[in-house]
């Protein structure tokens, strides 16, 4: 049976999510899932009868499978050597503080109300629109955070392909098998932590490896912070003519078992990882495992990253979990009570506010 914490979870995960991108693209430049090798066999239906669950990852976004918590939500596509996931956060909204309200309004209220009694509703309603409507007539749409983009090595055949959503614990999975190792990825979002999560494992170990960076349609700037953080803050677009007055950051933490995270700027990203992404945009956090990472100790060093000055508020450290994972946490920070919140683990770990300073 459906527990009442899960379908609200689920449900209302999924709203603040479909809010997000009504009218957006449903795939935009650099954010494709669609796989161009071979896919064989038939994925059997997963455990949980309470299931959404196919055998071929979302291209629209439409296709895409909701997780979330009431402030968080992501739209996860499952693609095979791309994954994106689309995030939102409760709070950000387009445009900043205004006042709607017409001062010439009540002044032209007896004149409304004139017109109507004489019958001219075509003049009275022209009036109206003019003087007393509010300005603007619209409200505030909703914004997308933006995108996490992960990419793993070129594939070029995999077998038993499935993503699913378990809607009675509101965790989405993706599993595919590629020569005998099998792949599987796990997305939720933590009431507890306020924290996605994507929880990356294989069979075998010393086969994970994968790229990832943050993109977003908003005024935004993506900075590295240390080995393992990346760090999107920005401003929220206008609307109607109301100038974006909400800042919001973005961070993404990989937690590596066996393996390392290395922060690649974008002058280095080509020629130090070509088989991950083919073409520099933004810093990228990438994930190795040997063997699929035989990098020299002088590539190594080449590819980190000094500190940004002025630094940005740090993410506690505390105990890595078993497998590799990536947690996203988000903020919104004001002009009058800037806040930080960040999370120090994404494995089910209370969240530790900061003061920004």
């Amino acid at each position: 049976m459906l527990s009442r914490k899960r379908w609200f979870l689920t449900t209302w995960g999924a709203i603040v999510v479909a809010l997000a991108s009504m009218g957006a693209a449903s795939e935009k430049p650099g954010t494709s899932t669609r796989f161009s090798g071979t896919m064989t066999g038939q994925a059997s239906a997963p455990q949980e009868p309470l299931s959404l669950w196919y055998r071929q990852p979302a291209v629209e976004w439409t296709e895409a499978l909701a997780v979330g918590n009431g402030r968080l939500g992501a739209m996860v596509f499952g693609g095979i050597d791309s994954e994106r996931l689309q995030l939102t956060q409760a709070t950000l909204w387009a445009g900043g503080p205004y006042d709607p309200t017409r001062p010439e309004a009540l002044e032209a209220l007896p004149e409304a109300r004139r017109l109507i009694f004489a019958g001219k509703y075509r003049e009275a309603d022209a009036l109206v629109g003019k003087q007393m409507m509010s300005k603007p007539l619209g409200q505030m749409p909703y914004q997308t955070v933006g995108d996490l983009l992960l990419a793993f090595p070129s594939i070029e055949k995999v077998s038993d392909y499935r993503r699913d959503l378990n809607l009675d614990e509101a965790v989405a999975s993706v599993t595919y098998t590629v020569d005998g190792v099998t792949f599987k990825r796990e997305v939720f979002a933590s009431p507890v932590d306020q924290v996605i999560v994507v929880r990356i494992t294989a069979t075998k170990s010393g086969r994970i490896s994968f790229a990832a960076e943050l993109k977003t349609p908003q005024k935004a700037s993506v900075e590295a912070q240390g080995s393992d953080t990346l760090v999107m803050a920005g401003v929220n677009g206008s609307s109607q003519g109301i100038a974006g007055a909400l800042k919001f950051q973005c961070r993404v933490r990989a937690l590596a078992s066996g393996g390392m995270s290395i922060l690649i700027p974008r002058a280095s990203r080509t020629s130090a990882l070509p088989h991950l992404l083919e073409t520099p945009r933004l810093p990228c956090l990438a994930t190795l495992t040997p063997p699929a990472a035989q990098m020299s100790a002088a590539a190594v060093e080449m590819l980190k990253v000094p500190e940004p000055s002025p630094p940005v508020p740090q993410v506690s450290r505390m105990g890595t979990p078993s497998g590799t994972a990536i947690g996203v946490a988000f903020s919104r920070i004001t002009r009058t009570n800037p806040r930080i919140f960040s999370t120090v683990s994404p494995f089910m770990r209370r969240a530790v506010m900061k003061e920004a300073i």
